[in-house]
């Protein structure tokens, strides 16, 4: 998010997002493996991230015996970027666990599909099938030294406001 501080950056997510978020994130869950979907939005000012719709790109879901993984293909992230409005961006990628741990992992560490420092990274629990609640949910935000952070319940709750 160019100009954009990304230890202060606020996200607005309207409830409508959150519902059509947790279906889309629950459906590949109810089958036993992590979904992936993407909050697409706008910077309104230099600190303030309007998140307006959810786009689940094509996904291939992996289950091996190190555990579960889901990627975007190819074709997903091109058909992505063809989909961006002048004005839009990638706000943040959500995707599922299965269980109730919320810390990336080294493969979600690797995502390259938010990758700007600010980018956010939400990890929900549970394969969201207890909904969508970002405290209890591991919301990550990526340093300009390439690091991500867990952000605490509090910070989470300071710059996350679903309305």
């Amino acid at each position: 998010m160019n100009g954009v501080d990304p230890e202060r950056t606020r996200f607005t997510i309207p409830r409508a997002v959150v519902a059509q978020t947790e279906a889309l994130l629950a459906e590949p869950g109810a089958e036993g493996f992590e979904g992936s979907v993407l909050w697409i939005g706008h910077v309104n000012s230099g600190a303030v991230a309007e998140v307006t719709k959810v786009h689940r790109p094509e996904q291939v879901a992996h289950a091996t015996p190190a555990g579960l993984s889901v990627t975007l293909t190819e074709s997903g992230l091109t058909d992505l970027i063809r989909s961006l409005g002048s004005d839009e961006m990638v706000l943040a990628r959500l995707h599922t666990h299965g269980n109730g741990a919320v810390d990336h992992s080294e493969v979600d560490d690797r995502n390259l599909v938010v990758a700007h420092p600010g980018a956010v990274s939400i990890v929900i629990p549970w394969f969201a099938a207890r909904g969508i609640d970002l405290a209890v949910s591991g919301v990550h935000v990526l340093s300009a030294g390439h690091r991500w952070r867990r952000l605490s319940p509090a910070e989470t709750s300071e710059r996350f406001t679903i309305r």
